[in-house]
Parts: structure tokens; C-alpha cells; sequence
């Protein structure tokens, strides 16, 4: 539960870093363009990745060790990060690259998220599983109520390259912890022995699983459909709270109070862990 705690706190970090810069692109897009389609296009090329390949990104996290795969991921999205300090530092930025950046990082994250997930089920025991996915909720919505409002009230002191910067040192944070952080491999099943051989062959079987679990295909096809649901709509909060109250604090603040009914259920499930 310490490496989990551990790996919670520095993944948080980074989110909190990551959903700053988010807020302050698109606060400083809209006021620059005064336009929402820059946001929603670099919300659909941070998304296409995943979109495309993320069911044979786990295939491939499955044969790779997942603390490399983090730490990989990691970097590789600190990576974005430094290319989009550059360019601002530089003052040859351009909206394409944003498009560029978010493109390259959702590439990463494609392979972060089964990564991460699959570290959880190998860092601690069974009885502790819905306290843990609750640990980790806690620290993603924690992220969603904090970071919106440090952004808008930073943007304004220290302007969106100082956002990025920050977004650059968590990265850096949860690359070094989590190079600290020994993630044990899986115990081996008999369906899992059975469905390995091919990339092809594991990917099939990965389908496999999950069609024959009719309760859980229903939940991913029910997540599926909360994302195209909400993902667009919730890009547009950042133009309209601006439009709205013509503040970018004030305009943080709202999109940190958004994300307080999500982190009472992370505390609520904490607690209960049932």
C-alpha cells in the first residue's frame, strides 16, 4: 500500500500539472483566437491514439514491464511538454503544433493508463482492490478540483509558459519516483497461459475475456457512451465560463467546483470500501 500511496501522490502531481496546462491553453487560445474549435480538435488528437489502438496497447503493456512502460509514458509526455515550452519561450508558436504535441502525448498515454491500472492489481492484495480504485479516484478528482483553479488564478501572474513549466517538473517527479517503485509481474493463470502466443493471437483473447463477461461489457460500452457524452461538452466550459464572467480565476474556480461530486464519491468509496 506504500508504493501505492506513493505512486498515487506523484501520478497525481503530474495530472494536476498536465490539467493545468490544459486550462491554460485554453484560456490562453481563446483569448488570443476568441474561437472553441482549436480546443475541440486538440482534445479529438489527444484522444485518437487511444481511439485506434488502445485495446493492442494493452497487449503490448502485457509483454513489456510495467514500471518501464510508466516511466516511458511519463517521459514521453514530458516530452510534449518541453516541446510546447520551447516553442512559447521562443515565440514561434503555432496552433498545428498544439494539434502535434497532443497527438504525441495521447500516444503516451495510450499506453499509461492499462500500465497504471495493471500495477494497482499487482501492488496490492485482493481485499484491499475497491479501497485502492478509490485511492485513485480520490487523487484524479483531487486533481480535477485543484488544478483548474491554480491555473486561473496563476495564468495571470505568471502567463501560460510558467503553467507549462510547472506541468514540466511533475512529469519529471513521477518519472524519478516511479523509478523508485518495485511493480511485481502477475501471478499466471490458466486462461492467461492459454491466451498467450501472438500479439494477434493475445489481442483475440483479450476480446475474448471480455465478450464472455456480459456484465462487464456492458460497463465499458456504458463508459464508452458517458464519453462521447460529456468529453466534447466539457471542453467548451473553458470559453464559456471566460465568455461568461470574463475571468480567467473566476473561471479555474468554476471548473474546480465541477469536480467536487466526483471526489465525495472517491471519499465515500475510501471509506466504505464495499
Amino acid at each position: 500500500m506504500i508504493a501505492l500511496y506513493a505512486l498515487a501522490l506523484t501520478q497525481t502531481l503530474s495530472l494536476i500539472g498536465s490539467r493545468m496546462t490544459a486550462v491554460g491553453l485554453g484560456i490562453w487560445v481563446y483569448r488570443q483566437t476568441g474561437l472553441t474549435a482549436p480546443l475541440l480538435l486538440t482534445a479529438f488528437f489527444a484522444e485518437l491514439p487511444g481511439m485506434l489502438l488502445g485495446s493492442a496497447a494493452g497487449v503490448l503493456v502485457d509483454r513489456w514491464d510495467r514500471r518501464r512502460v510508466l516511466i516511458l509514458a511519463d517521459a514521453g509526455q514530458a516530452l510534449g511538454t518541453l516541446l510546447l515550452l520551447i516553442s512559447f519561450t521562443g515565440g514561434w508558436f503555432a496552433i498545428w503544433q498544439l494539434y502535434a504535441v497532443a497527438l504525441l502525448q495521447g500516444m503516451f498515454a495510450m499506453l499509461q493508463g492499462p500500465a497504471k491500472n495493471a500495477a494497482v492489481t499487482t501492488l496490492i492484495p485482493d481485499r484491499h482492490r475497491e479501497r485502492a480504485n478509490a485511492v485513485l479516484e480520490i487523487a484524479y478528482n483531487f486533481s480535477g478540483v485543484l488544478s483548474p483553479a491554480l491555473a486561473g488564478a496563476l495564468f495571470g501572474v505568471v502567463g501560460i509558459r510558467g503553467i507549462i513549466g510547472i506541468d514540466l517538473a511533475t512529469f519529471l517527479l513521477a518519472v524519478a519516483a516511479v523509478a523508485l517503485i518495485a511493480i511485481p509481474g502477475p501471478a499466471a493463470t490458466a486462461e492467461g497461459q492459454a491466451g498467450r502466443g501472438s500479439a494477434r493471437g493475445e489481442w483475440v483473447a483479450g476480446w475474448r475475456f471480455l465478450v464472455s463477461r456480459r456484465a462487464l461489457l456492458a460497463l465499458a460500452l456504458y463508459g464508452v457512451f458517458l464519453n462521447f457524452m460529456f468529453n466534447g461538452s466539457l471542453e467548451l466550459m473553458v470559453p464559456y465560463f471566460i465568455a461568461r464572467t470574463g475571468s480567467e480565476a473566476v473561471a479555474g474556480k468554476l471548473l474546480g467546483v465541477m469536480s467536487l461530486g466526483a471526489l465525495a464519491g472517491g471519499l465515500l468509496m475510501a471509506a466504505w470500501s464495499g
